[in-house]
Order: structure tokens, then sequence, then C-alpha cells
């Protein structure tokens, strides 16, 4: 019976998560090999940053040398250019702790 009350918690936040996602939609796709004007999200967790074939990464990016992880994705979509001073993403960043977990939440289900 626990996973399915965990499911049904999980529900709200990953719909929550989509509603952000729709911000990130112009740039990325959660579909493996869609580059569009930022890369392809689909596995981004456990990917070492600026080395997804096929994309052309800022310099920044690549010597960044960070590994995506949830923590580390959460701090880059919180304030984009701290993190990584001169990447190209052109993005404030997101300031709403709620919505930056269910984003994470909804990345971490939807590119695996």
């Amino acid at each position: 019976m626990l996973p399915v009350l965990a499911q049904a918690g999980a529900q709200p936040s990953l719909e929550r998560g989509r509603k952000v996602y729709e911000e990130c939609v112009a740039c990325h796709d959660l579909k493996p090999g869609e580059q569009e004007v930022g890369p392809s999200l689909k596995g981004v967790l456990g990917r070492t940053a600026g080395t997804l074939p096929g994309f052309r990464f800022s310099a920044a990016m690549k010597r960044s040398g960070i590994t995506w992880d949830r923590a580390v994705l959460a701090k880059f979509l919180a304030d984009p250019q701290e993190l990584v001073r001169g990447n190209r993403m052109p993005y404030s960043g997101i300031g709403e702790p709620a919505d930056l977990s269910a984003l994470l939440d909804y990345i971490e289900a939807m590119g695996r």
C-alpha cells in the first residue's frame, strides 16, 4: 500500500513540474538526440556538463567539470550565470523553491 501512496503524493509535484517545464521547452527537449537552442535534457542527471554529442556548448560549460545531479542542477537552475559564469543559457533562474523542486522531479521522471 505504501508505493501507491507515494505515487499519489508525487503526482501533484510532477504536474507542477510539467507546468514549470513549459518555460524550458522553447529551448530544451526531453527526447534523446533532440537538440534545440539548448541540449536535450534526456538523461541529464549523471551526465558531465558540456559533453552531450551533437550540441555546441560554451567553453565555460565545457570547462566547468560539473556532473549533473539534483543538487548541482538545482543550483544551476536557480542562477545559471552564478554557477557557470559565461555559459550561454539566457535564463535568469527559478526563484520559487517549490517550482524548482517540482521541475527537478519532472526532469528526473521524464528524462530517464
